[in-house]
């Protein structure tokens, strides 16, 4: 057993035998909390939730119930019951982070909230998830898989313990900035793990790496490893021709696609074997750390090199390839490494690239599936980056985009050239998603002369939000003749003709077309608690998703409660232009009778133009039902007491969980918190009238409930001390 664990559990059991700070039924209360079983009005799962899910469910219930048994244990039997809870909270924290890490969404209603938390003796509250501080540098990397699907990880580097990375997972929308950038996040934390959402209960504040012009000298050095039961397939030759010294090399491919503007320079290291087998369960980072001692150690100052590359054997990841979004060093990570485009896709990555993939006017559609592009499948073939990416590395510059808001007939210069100082992309504003749509022209030369008729010599329309590190979208290749619409922006855009340099289109503008979306809607926290009785208060933004050509909606806001619940909106309605963000507060009232546990909670938000249009948000509300205040009492001095100089105003505060804070009043005006024991406040009575005063002493736990003690003091009265000091 993990020594920490078994530690903090043998922590646990003797603070279990503080009955004056943990009482009995205290735990039978805490068998109700979060995911109590038989109760009608309890959060239920619907049927299609995810299995993980229900066996969370499964798995905290029989954490609680673990921990009653060992309260109500014999003491010949406590160590059987302290196995038992170590294993409960182990399963859950296991499938916690595998949901986590799969549907970071999902796993935030399940999360204990701080209310309930707060409520747990230390002990306990260690070995479960908390509320975490943090900033760092942090790392995007990007895995692309055998299967073609992809995953993307997020990682920070503590800035106090570099030792520490942390994984970030986003319950909402990531944030979009390059490996290097320093972030700031408060979240909830599971082991090594970090859950953020974006809205309210956590926070992100970045300090990004600047945005540059890709250019210059890109000094790389290629590892080659071998694990301990397995070589890498290629030699080091051939490696050393892929990257630098073939005619079809990395280096050469790069030239080319940048217009001589970068030059990969390096060096392949001679062959490591690192201490690892292929079969071991993943972990690409050691393996590449490892690989790090290795070549340092025969000499090599890997200080000199700003992109670092690791070429695998086959293993157990599953991976064809992975890369970081930039970073200094960036890092490609290789597991096939006959395939050149693998290699010059884990390094688009590295130049600040995210992938190539395919769309409809406003939806993504196939993850890699722009295969024009370099960052798109690979597998295929060497083929130049598509013209976006050109664009946002700074080869093709600002001058030689040309952005077109009227009407008319406009030219556009193959991308493939390097030496032209005419117009090589056409932006044309895309008002209802805040995206640039960028026609190019392809033609097939150089290291795209094997570019598939799909792209070749035909118009090619791309859709960009002009975030650097953020994916392409293609929609469409056009012929002559054909054209591309968008009638919710009324533009419509038609290839007229070709020739081996230029393709001519034509743009028109129309009136554009309002079309109607579901809100988009968020709530914040996702789970919040209380006790019974109590209104929690939950934030809900609304965005207006209509199109700009659309009027302005009026939101209606409802809200699902369980019976006997009351749930309302301040305000209950927003009116809203196309594209603009609205909030409101949701609260949520339990009532007197509610049982402890998890409820599920919704908002709803409708157009009242049609009110087909409609989303709906989940939280939950969790109640523990403690309404014991605790009992505050005065040590010193005590009632009636004469006073003068300087007095130590001590109490002793304890709690059936525990004390969150004692507040100290003179004469009903607050003169102190004390959030820890012993309770205690400096009093100088000096400049205090002479006379009788009112000593106060107010406890609270994590729920507010207060415990209060009051004495009565004298300056210089005569009075005769009662006890001695």
């Amino acid at each position: 057993m993990n020594n920490k664990i078994t530690s903090g559990l043998i922590l646990v059991l003797n603070g279990f035998k503080k009955a004056a700070r943990f009482k009995r039924y205290t735990l039978s209360i805490l068998l109700g909390l979060l995911f109590a079983l038989g109760s009608p009005v309890q959060f239920a799962f619907a049927d299609h939730v995810h299995e993980d899910e229900n066996a969370i469910f499964l798995l905290t219930n029989d954490m609680l119930k673990q921990i009653d048994r060992l309260i109500n244990a014999q003491e010949n039997n406590k160590q059987n019951q302290v196995q038992k809870i170590t294993d409960s909270i182990l399963k859950r924290k296991m499938k916690l982070v595998e949901l986590l890490i799969k549907h970071p969404e999902k796993a935030a209603k399940h999360l204990l909230p701080d209310e309930i938390i707060d409520q747990l003796p230390q002990e306990i509250k260690e070995l479960l998830e908390v509320s975490v501080d943090t900033q760092g540098e942090m790392t995007t990397t990007i895995a692309y898989f055998k299967n073609g699907s992809t995953q993307t990880f997020y990682s920070l580097q503590d800035a106090n313990d570099p030792t520490k990375t942390f994984e970030l997972h986003f319950a909402d929308n990531p944030i979009n900035v390059p490996s290097g950038s320093t972030i700031k996040v408060h979240g909830k934390k599971i082991d090594n793990h970090i859950l953020l959402e974006a809205n309210g209960t956590t926070t992100t504040t970045t300090t990004q790496v600047a945005a540059t012009n890709v250019a210059g000298d890109q000094k790389t050095i290629v590892i080659p490893i071998n694990f301990q039961n397995s070589a890498l397939a290629c030699s080091d030759a051939m490696i050393s021709s892929i990257f630098f010294t073939g005619t079809s090399s990395l280096k050469n491919y790069y030239a080319e696609s940048s217009f001589n503007q970068i030059n990969m320079v390096g060096d392949v290291a001679s062959r490591v074997t690192i201490p690892y087998n292929s079969t071991d369960a993943c972990n690409y980072s050691a393996w590449s750390n490892a690989a790090d001692s290795a070549v340092t150690a025969a000499g090599i100052n890997l200080s000199n090199y700003t992109r670092k590359v690791y070429e695998f054997p086959a293993s157990s990841c599953g991976y064809i390839g992975l890369g970081t979004i930039g970073g200094n060093p960036s890092k490609s990570w290789l597991f096939q490494c006959d395939w050149p485009d693998v290699a010059a896709h884990e390094y688009g990555h590295n130049l600040g690239w995210h992938h190539a993939s395919t769309g409809s006017l406003s939806a993504a559609q196939d993850e890699y599936g722009d295969t024009s592009c370099i960052m798109g499948y690979s597998g295929v073939g060497l083929r130049q980056p598509n013209t976006v990416h050109k664009v946002e590395s700074g080869w093709i510059p600002s001058a030689r985009v040309q952005t077109v808001t009227t009407p008319g007939t406009y030219t556009i210069y193959n991308s493939e050239n390097g030496n032209t100082t005419n117009f090589q992309a056409i932006k044309i504003p895309k008002a209802d998603t805040n995206e640039n749509y960028y026609l190019s022209y392809r033609y097939p030369t150089g290291f795209d002369a094997g570019l598939g008729g799909g792209y070749a010599m035909k118009t090619n329309i791309h859709r960009w939000n002009g975030l650097s590190g953020t994916k392409t979208y293609l929609l469409t290749a056009l012929d002559n003749g054909t054209t591309f619409s968008d009638p919710t922006n009324g533009i419509a855009i038609t290839q007229l003709s070709h020739d081996t340099n230029v393709s001519v289109v034509s743009v028109t503008f129309a009136q554009a077309l309002c079309s109607m979306n579901n809100p988009v809607v968020t709530i914040s926290p996702s789970n919040s608690g209380g006790s019974k009785g109590q209104t929690l208060s939950y934030g809900v933004s609304v965005t207006n998703a209509n199109s700009p050509a659309c009027a302005n909606s009026t939101i209606l806001l409802s809200s699902v409660v369980p019976s006997d619940w009351t749930g309302s909106f301040s305000p209950a309605t927003l009116t809203l232009a196309s594209g603009s963000l609205g909030a409101s507060t949701f609260n949520v009232t339990s009532p007197a009778t509610a049982l402890s546990g998890n409820y599920a909670i919704a908002a709803t938000a409708s157009d009242s133009s049609d009110l087909s249009k409609t989303t709906t948000v989940n939280a939950t509300y969790s109640i523990l039902s403690d309404t014991t205040p605790p009992v505050v009492s005065f040590i010193s001095p005590v009632n009636g007491e004469s006073i003068s100089g300087r007095e130590t105003i001590a109490v002793s505060a304890t709690d059936n969980v525990g004390v969150k804070k004692v507040e100290f009043y003179i004469d009903n005006v607050l003169f102190k918190t004390d959030t820890s024991s012993p309770f205690n406040y400096a009093w100088s009575t000096k400049p205090v009238a002479n006379g009788s005063h009112v000593l106060t002493a107010k406890a609270y736990d994590a729920l507010s409930n207060v415990g209060l003690a009051s004495i009565t003091v004298y300056k210089n009265a005569g009075a005769l001390r009662t006890s001695a000091k």
